[in-house]
């Protein structure tokens, strides 16, 4: 790895070595750095389960939020039934409420996706599953609490989340 990216790094540093001289360049660094920073927080806050990611800004300002409708999961045999697709650029669901205290068996389905959705994380209960690239997972939970029960990859790029209710 090193040996392969080191004549990359060189010409990087000589570059900014000659570019630094100029105060724009300084400017513009600064904003690449800012915008780094923000991504990096936004895919920490997507991992820590947080409502406040740029995605849900994003639907907020959009108005896609307010088109969302509510689809509970039917509960088959004492168990809340629900279903994620996963795609190579994040997660749909059948369901966007649970209800707590109700055993959850979920259902995700993968087909040929290579991306980091494959890894798969529900941070309020500590599941952490890698899917195959293609294929079906069952995991079985029982929600404790009513809020927001937040999913991702394990990079925080792709979330989703179910709403619990009583």
């Amino acid at each position: 790895f090193v040996l392969g990216t080191s004549p990359v790094f060189f010409a990087l540093g000589i570059s900014v070595s000659k570019l630094i001289k100029y105060k724009a360049f300084n400017f513009i660094s600064a904003g690449v750095i800012a915008v780094f920073a923000i991504i990096s927080l936004n895919g920490a806050m997507g991992l820590l389960g947080s409502a406040h990611t740029l995605q849900n800004y994003w639907k907020a300002i959009t108005g896609n939020i307010a088109n969302t409708q509510i689809k509970s999961a039917a509960v088959v045999s004492g168990f809340q039934e629900a279903t994620i697709i996963v795609k190579n650029n994040g997660y749909t669901s059948d369901v966007t409420t649970l209800k707590v205290d109700v055993p959850v068996r979920l259902k995700i389905i993968t087909d040929n996706v290579y991306s980091c959705s494959r890894s798969f994380t529900v941070p309020g209960l500590n599941i952490s599953k890698v899917l195959p690239a293609t294929g079906e997972e069952i995991i079985e939970f029982t929600p404790t609490k009513t809020g927001r029960l937040a999913y991702s990859c394990s990079m925080g790029m792709y979330t989703g989340s179910f709403e619990v209710v009583k």
